[in-house]
């Protein structure tokens, strides 16, 4: 083959490649902070964004709600934050530190139930009872304090704290359940959606109201795309997403 040749069959791949590479090197970054329930969901959504919007990359930090609300104090490069409970942002909120509220999303709580409980027919309070272990998270982090909350109603909170295995965050529940390392454990319904799981539903009249919140930093340095991201949320297409993943 011919220099000739061979150049005109490789140039076009690479002056392509090259402007592949120089349009995500000038991309500009949105630095979003989300509770870690929220990772599939916030994923496919920031795909579908990426798609829209050309030019902007979305930079996703999943974790649990208090590492993520020390790490927005510490730092101010984070955009946007998004919490799987109300308070966080709220307290944000009133700090100056998030504008932009949006209530954006909401679930169920449930027990999810490991294999070797997955047939068991009693009642949630009567499976806490009989259960040896129950993962839960700290009350510092929302899914701990809805279970917690639901607890306390049935007069069961001291008893689950003595068979207590503590996880990090709600994957961590799913993780111990999933894997029959541990008997029952409090998740969302959202943690479900791709999960062949046993779980049951608490009662309407005991169940704290699950509420995703979020907002915009104060101090992000991309505001405007924020804002917009933000909004993209509540639209048709990013509510069908979350929807999709029970929320």
């Amino acid at each position: 083959m011919t220099i000739q040749r061979f150049s005109s069959l490789f140039y076009p791949i690479f002056i392509g490649l090259l402007a592949m590479f120089s349009q995500a090197s000038l991309a500009k970054e949105l630095l979003i902070s989300a509770s870690s329930s929220l990772t599939e969901p916030l994923t496919e959504i920031s795909q579908h964004y990426e798609r829209e919007n050309p030019g902007w990359q979305l930079r996703l930090n999943f974790a649990a709600t208090p590492v993520l609300v020390r790490q927005i104090k510490a730092q101010s490069s984070v955009d946007v934050f998004l919490s799987a409970a109300l308070a966080p942002v709220s307290t944000l909120v009133g700090e100056g530190m998030i504008e932009h509220q949006v209530n954006f999303a909401s679930t169920e709580l449930v027990l999810i139930l490991s294999p070797k409980w997955a047939q068991a027919k009693d009642s949630i309070p009567e499976l806490i009872k009989q259960s040896s272990s129950i993962a839960l998270c700290d009350p510092s982090v929302p899914i701990g304090d809805y279970a917690k909350q639901y607890l306390q109603k049935e007069g069961l909170w001291d008893l689950a704290v003595s068979k207590k295995v503590q996880a990090d965050n709600v994957k961590g529940v799913v993780g111990f359940v999933e894997r029959g390392l541990v008997d029952v454990g409090f998740v969302y319904a959202s943690d479900l959606a791709k999960k062949n799981i046993a779980m049951r539903p608490l009662p309407r009249d005991k169940a704290p109201q699950v509420q995703f919140a979020g907002g915009v930093l104060s101090k992000s340095s991309q505001k405007k795309e924020a804002i917009k991201f933000v909004q993209y949320l509540q639209t048709p297409k990013g509510r069908k997403i979350l929807e999709k993943y029970k929320l």
